[in-house]
């Protein structure tokens, strides 16, 4: 199973529309699934997703008004494979907290590493969003994803990127951040 992993599209908000490369990089990645971890921002955006493959989206924090139907938080199965999907912005006063330490200090994977294992103590992988900033790394035991933001630049590598993630009939995991 191919699963195709984005997150913080941010359109109209950010960016008019996909760059058709994106659209073009999913379809030939022949995927079977298509996460979206959040900030998504208008419907538009998953209608679209929904022409390349299956897609499963949870709400990220520029998601509350217009997709507030999503979920904050899903546990799926693939291939005997427990997946935990959210944006990663945690509630009102983590998401706050979080912003001050992060203009403040930086920002610090630590900080969320936290609040991602007591969201999902008992699955494989867990694939979160919010931070832009590409992450595809095994940390006790688990895989944590996130696969920066498709449409604009990333903070630290000034690139577009997405993650794709292949589960085969073994339950064996590969990964991989892409850049558009």
């Amino acid at each position: 199973m191919k699963i195709g992993i984005i997150a913080d599209t941010h359109i109209p908000d950010r960016i008019s529309s996909f760059d058709q490369n994106i659209i073009d990089n999913l379809r030939e990645d022949d995927i079977d699934l298509l996460i979206h971890a959040g900030d998504i921002c208008t419907k538009k955006v998953l209608d679209q997703l929904k022409q390349i493959a299956p897609v499963c989206a949870v709400r990220g924090n520029r998601d509350w008004l217009i997709l507030n139907n999503l979920p904050n938080k899903i546990n799926i199965k693939k291939n005997n494979i427990s997946i935990g999907i959210t944006h990663g912005h945690g509630n009102i006063l983590f998401y706050f907290w979080d912003k001050l330490l992060t203009i403040t200090i930086g920002y610090r994977f630590e900080r969320f590493y936290d609040l991602l294992i007591n969201m999902f103590p008992d699955v494989d992988v867990i694939i979160f969003g919010h931070t832009h900033r590409p992450m595809c790394e095994w940390i006790n035991g688990k895989l944590f994803i996130n696969p920066g933001s498709v449409t604009i630049n990333n903070i630290d590598s000034n690139s577009r990127t997405y993650a794709l993630m292949e589960i085969d009939q073994n339950s064996k995991i590969k990964a991989e951040i892409k850049s558009t």
